[in-house]
């Protein structure tokens, strides 16, 4: 998820969920964003910030061809059985550009 925040005119804070309109996010785009934001009399806008799930499902699915497939390529499961696992973790990683 990739969301603006936007000091407006009237001094509200706002935030804008911009992930349909942006597939990812980094400086550059964001000062087109705020220059923009500023000529079209928006507001000014203050930062991004970009939201993503990641998870070990990846090393698992290495371990686990390691393992059955000696490392070669053969049958890996359905990314649905390795989030069954226990050893299976997600967290959220939040990124700021100011």
């Amino acid at each position: 998820m990739i969301t603006i925040e936007i000091n407006r005119p009237d001094g509200q804070i706002e935030t804008v969920d911009v992930s349909n309109k942006f597939g990812n996010m980094n400086s550059d785009l964001l000062n087109k964003i705020r220059v923009a934001t500023k000529e079209a009399g928006k507001g000014d806008v203050i930062k991004a910030t970009i939201t993503k799930i990641k998870s070990n499902m990846n090393q698992l699915m290495k371990e686990y061809n390691n393992f059955h497939n000696e490392g070669g390529d053969g049958y890996i499961p359905e990314g649905s059985y390795f989030m069954g696992l226990k050893s299976y973790k997600e967290w959220t990683e939040t990124t700021e550009i100011k």
